[in-house]
Formats: structure tokens, sequence, C-alpha cells
């Protein structure tokens, strides 16, 4: 777990607290992550935002240090309720698509289609793997992306672009810029 720099020895050996409690509790926070949220990737993924958001909150005095654990839990339920709304949404919009296009198609083919999607997604880099699922699933803005990764909008504009653009490439079966 990484976390920002904390001004005064007080502050450093919190942080080294901090540290050490993610580090010990890693697997149990985890197996908690993984109830709460879909799969296993959103527990990797809820843990990271909310080590990181514990983090800020501590370094910024918003919480007293010894309520930082029992914050850590009900953040990571937070977070893991976010998502699982976010991915209802997400599979409410995607079912009133296939509604209004008519496209209720095999399920045999559905499922073939989404074999060739998780295969070609595993063929791009992680960074071109990261930046569609904060956009698509995550339903991140360019600006919260950047701030995210740390990148101006515009690069993260330009990055997903690429991403999807390498991704379609996949789909179809032919080569990308990329390799």
């Amino acid at each position: 777990m990484h976390f920002p720099f904390f001004g005064n020895s007080a502050e450093n050996r919190l942080r080294q607290e901090c540290t050490e409690w993610f580090l010990l509790h890693r697997h149990q926070l985890l197996a908690y992550a993984l109830r709460q949220g879909d799969e296993m990737t959103d527990a990797e993924h809820l843990l990271s935002e909310v080590a990181g958001k514990v983090a800020e909150v501590l370094s910024h005095g918003k919480i007293p240090p010894e309520e930082w654990m029992p914050y850590t839990l009900r953040s990571l339920h937070n977070a893991a309720t976010t998502r699982r709304r976010q991915n209802a949404r997400r599979l409410e919009t995607e079912r009133r698509y296939a509604q209004e296009t008519g496209e209720q198609g095999d399920p045999r083919k559905e499922d073939e289609q989404m074999l060739q999607l998780q295969q070609a997604l595993c063929r791009l880099n992680f960074a071109q793997q990261e930046l569609i699922r904060l956009r698509i699933w995550d339903e991140l803005t360019y600006a919260e992306i950047g701030l995210q990764l740390g990148i101006p909008e515009s690069t993260a504009r330009l990055r997903y672009t690429t991403a999807l653009n390498a991704l379609r490439q996949h789909m179809k079966g032919g080569p990308t810029h990329a390799e």
C-alpha cells in the first residue's frame, strides 16, 4: 500500500501503523471486499481505492487517528455498494438498449461474443485495460480518469480512444499499432 508523505513524526508513526495494519489485514479486507463486491478484481480495486481514501483523510486530519480502522471498513462497504449500483445501472442500460434495438439474439451467440470480447481485452496492455474499465465499467469522466491516473484530461481522452481502437482491432482479429 502506498500512502502520501506525512509531515511530522507523529504523522509518520500513524502512516507506518496504517500501512502495517493494511498489510497485516490485507487478506481479511480482500475477503470482506469480495463479499461486498462482484468479482475478485473488484475486491482488489476496492481495497486499493479505500486505502488511498483513508490515507487522504488521515493526512488532512479529517478523522481522529483512533477512528481510521472502523472508517476503513465503512469506506470499503460504501465503495462496494457504489460499485454494485454502477454495475446494476450499466446492465440495465445494456438490457434496455438490446430491447430498443431488437437485439434479443441467440444466447449462444451472445456467450461467444462475450468470450471474444474478454479475449480481446486480455490482449490489451494493462494501461489500456485500466482505461477501458474506468471509462466503461466505472463510468468515470475523462477528467476523473485523469485525476485518478495523474494525467491531463486530454491525455486520458486520447489514450482511451487509442485503447478502444486497439480493442476494436483485436475484436476484428487484425493487428494493432501497439503490436
